[in-house]
């Protein structure tokens, strides 16, 4: 019995792609580059904008808590979160001052550092923040200042147009939104 050997011998031969080819994928990988970004664009245009406005409307709700808490608790402070360890104190005006008793919680004498204080006690895992001088290569998210001894200022530290912040005002407990 013989056995029969079966070859293929095609006129397959084996090529790279064509100029035009190339040239049609990197018109069509540049339109839709194009085409996302006009989508992308003001999406990040507005990702600060509502970053500080979640932000301020967080440290709204939490500054309210606190002030109704400590006219129902009448005391100088408000253990917050429930634990024992975590208390903020309240001015004249039950408004949160800072989270340290050997402080003033005078609505008229606010320091940075109460401010601080205050983010860090309000915002559990709060976003990065600091004081006064931000270091390029470590930049927080957020820069605290305090204005005329009597407003908390929380500025958002990104690279930006314009200036995004918010106030609190301690004699009133109001939250101002700045954003151009």
């Amino acid at each position: 019995m013989k056995h029969a050997k079966f070859t293929f011998e095609g006129t397959c031969k084996q090529r790279g792609f064509s100029l035009f080819e190339l040239l049609l994928v990197i018109i069509i990988i540049s339109l839709l580059i194009y085409l996302g970004y006009d989508k992308y664009s003001p999406q990040m245009a507005n990702a600060a904008e509502k970053m500080i406005e979640y932000q301020a409307s967080t440290f709204s709700r939490a500054v309210s808590t606190i002030n109704a808490q400590s006219k129902i608790d009448n005391k100088g402070y408000v253990e917050y979160g429930g634990d024992k360890n975590s208390r903020i104190y309240v001015n004249e005006f039950g408004w949160p001052a800072n989270t340290n008793r050997t402080m003033s919680p005078k609505y008229y004498n606010q320091t940075p550092e109460e401010c601080k204080q205050l983010w860090d006690m309000i915002f559990k895992n709060a976003p990065s923040s600091a004081i006064g001088y931000i270091d390029q290569k470590n930049k927080p998210d957020f820069k605290i200042s305090s204005i005329n001894a009597r407003i908390c200022r929380y500025e958002l530290v990104r690279k930006q147009e314009g200036t995004y912040f918010f106030d609190y005002d301690l004699s009133t407990g109001n939250i101002v939104v700045s954003h151009p």
